[in-house]
């Protein structure tokens, strides 16, 4: 016989650990910036764009960035955790300097700045959750990352192509 008490007990103790939100959505899938020819931006919740028309701001403004993990082409995965510092991406792309941040109010929320026009640069999905340049040709060819305010990830040279993944909570 199956106890099911037990089961119903460690349901509810998973979901006091994970906030109230079933285990399974504790973790909201990440962000990226892939240059896997040509660039892309994507958040699963969609972007906002401002009024600036570099701006892009993740849908989900309560979230906050728990870990950043960059991966090379060439197998090298570098990764950062985050408990609330203030968090930022810097990256050229071709002629352009994108960089994002994160937990930027009150240690929530995340921006990139596209580093051109999201109108003239970039196609985006009817949704809005994917943005991609149309500069196919270029490639991230450095990344930093700095964790608040200091730089915790150097990479001069950037085996391209190159995926950064903001992971959230």
């Amino acid at each position: 016989m199956f106890p099911w008490k037990t089961l119903g007990a460690l349901a509810i103790l998973a979901m006091a650990g994970s906030g109230g939100r079933p285990l399974a959505l504790a973790m909201s899938p990440p962000v990226t910036i892939n240059d896997g020819s040509p660039l892309k931006i994507f958040s699963p919740r969609g972007w906002i764009e401002g009024s600036d028309d570099q701006e892009l701001t993740e849908a989900d403004s309560s979230l906050s960035v728990t870990k950043v993990q960059v991966t090379q082409s060439d197998g090298t995965v570098q990764a950062v955790d985050f408990s609330g510092e203030p968090c930022r991406i810097d990256l050229n792309h071709g002629s352009r300097r994108v960089f994002a941040r994160g937990n930027m109010n009150g240690g929530k929320g995340f921006a990139v700045n596209s580093g051109g026009s999201l109108k003239g640069d970039y196609d985006h999905t009817p949704d809005r959750t994917k943005y991609t340049s149309r500069n196919a040709g270029d490639r991230i060819t450095n990344v930093t990352v700095s964790k608040g305010g200091k730089k915790v990830v150097d990479i001069p040279k950037a085996a391209s192509p190159v995926t950064i993944e903001i992971f959230y909570q």
